[in-house]
């Protein structure tokens, strides 16, 4: 790799996260101030370099990045088919038709590809390439509104369709008959040509009731060689909301939510969607948690990478961990650093307010070489648990229950995957009596998708009128209640 432009900087460049970490692998560059700022000095000299400091790099030079192998778990479609080329000989004419189905996120795109009868015959997940102009959808909203909107959408579009080819490559044979995506809102005015500028400013103008029609995009079935054609349907989730997309319409779907009364759904993530269901009556919110959850403004944060840190104990003065593909440890993901503030506050290395114990305050608590866990840190969770709390909290309030009124309470996405429910209640992101309520789904999007196509259904529509949107930043009430969760 040489191209900077392909590696991802979460705080779009601005050299203020350094988390765009690249390694030499072919040629030199002098280190600048800011390799030194965020990199350690024995790490400069094995050739580790902050990409976002050195935008000329010539032919000459190649290096690595750890997004090249990236591979997130998608939580409810994970595996691929088991001896596939026996049952490939064996699909018949019910499998000539086949079909895609995309959960198109901020970070992460996850694709499945579907036999007729809703067979998952192969799963592809990739990263997002416009994380380059940062880690979440205000920084790419500001990015299309300064004129960078086609730019973006060219990006996202190339990723589908790379996304597809790999997905379909053993499958040439076969045509695809209709393709489904979800995706957040921005996600999803990208994908339609939509002007985003209004999702970013208050009071978050959208037109995205409009995204509950059925459009044949074809901007690149002609481009894409594995049966995709010019006639095959690309359905788009409906959004209800700036911050509620199609990703949680599909969840709703998936989960049959407009029938489960006094019932969570929360997505866990950058944005932090959460949905009641209050006596039948249906209310959505955004709580914008940030990207810590994801690993991002973490100083030794880390997405869903190989060799990311997922769990962690303490125990007599050091930690014992389990990282994804049991390989080397690179950073540490959302999960992970949920169960180290827990350990860190059962075993008072933190107070309640947050505050690491004088002796580790300065350089921080090493966890593995070259991975520290800092104040900054524990403050960056601090924020996005609150966030989740807080919004929780707000709209029970609005629909009018107590916490204990909540019989179920479902947690959708990759993110819980590895999440350790007690945790979570340690450090106060979830109230107690939730204990025996929570139920972690997976990813609901795809699974919301795969029941659109298998019932040839449009029955998700149902969820645009029937939800209100609640907008916590309206009033003081979120503030408030913001800065009384921010304590563990």
């Amino acid at each position: 790799m040489n191209n900077i432009n392909n590696v991802s900087m979460p705080c779009g460049g601005k050299g203020i996260c350094g988390k765009c970490k690249i390694k030499i692998v072919k040629g030199n560059i002098v280190p600048n101030s800011r390799d030194r700022k965020f990199l350690s000095s024995d790490e400069i000299k094995k050739g580790y370099r902050i990409a976002c400091g050195h935008h000329n790099i010539g032919n000459d030079i190649e290096f690595t990045s750890a997004e090249e192998t990236f591979n997130a778990v998608t939580g409810y479609f994970t595996d691929n088919l088991e001896g596939k080329e026996n049952f490939y000989g064996d699909m018949g004419e019910v499998y000539k038709e086949l079909a895609v189905i995309i959960d198109v996120g901020t970070t992460t795109l996850c694709f499945e590809l579907l036999s007729k009868n809703g067979v998952r015959l192969n799963t592809v997940t990739m990263t997002n390439s416009q994380r380059t102009f940062g880690a979440d959808v205000i920084s790419r909203i500001s990015k299309a509104a300064a004129g960078g909107f086609a730019h973006l959408r060219g990006m996202l579009k190339a990723d589908l369709r790379k996304g597809i080819s790999n997905l379909c490559k053993d499958f040439l044979d076969f045509s695809i008959s209709c393709v489904f995506i979800a995706g957040n809102t921005t996600m999803t005015y990208f994908l339609r040509n939509m002007d985003t500028k209004g999702l970013g400013v208050y009071p978050f103008e959208n037109n995205a009731k409009d995204t509950a029609r059925y459009d044949a995009f074809t901007f690149f079935a002609r481009e894409t060689p594995v049966g995709v054609n010019e006639k095959t349907k690309i359905i788009i989730m409906p959004c209800i909301h700036a911050f509620v997309g199609g990703d949680i319409v599909s969840g709703a779907y998936f989960l049959n939510f407009d029938e489960k009364e006094d019932c969570l759904f929360i997505d866990i993530g950058t944005n932090g969607e959460i949905l009641l269901n209050s006596g039948g009556k249906l209310y959505c919110a955004s709580a914008a948690a940030g990207p810590a959850f994801e690993g991002g403004g973490v100083s030794c944060g880390s997405g869903g990478v190989l060799g990311a840190i997922n769990s962690i104990k303490y125990k007599d003065g050091s930690f014992d961990y389990t990282t994804i593909g049991n390989k080397s440890p690179v950073g540490i993901c959302g999960s992970a650093l949920i169960d180290l503030t827990a350990e860190l506050l059962e075993n008072k290395i933190i107070d309640e307010a947050g505050l690491l114990k004088e002796e580790y305050f300065s350089k921080g608590l090493k966890i593995a070489d070259g991975i520290f866990f800092r104040q900054k840190d524990i403050r960056e969770l601090q924020l996005a648990k609150s966030a989740i709390a807080s919004g929780v909290e707000c709209i029970l309030n609005y629909g009018g229950k107590k916490f204990s009124d909540i019989k179920r309470v479902f947690i959708g996405g990759g993110f819980g995957f590895y999440l350790n429910p007690e945790s979570v209640f340690k450090i106060k992101m979830l109230p107690y009596c939730f204990y025996d309520k929570i139920e972690f789904c997976g990813n609901t999007a795809l699974g919301g998708l795969l029941k659109a196509y298998v019932t040839n259904s449009d029955d998700y529509e149902k969820f645009i009128p029937l939800t209100q949107a609640v907008d916590l930043a309206e009033g003081k009430e979120f503030q408030e209640i913001f800065i009384e969760n921010l304590n563990f």
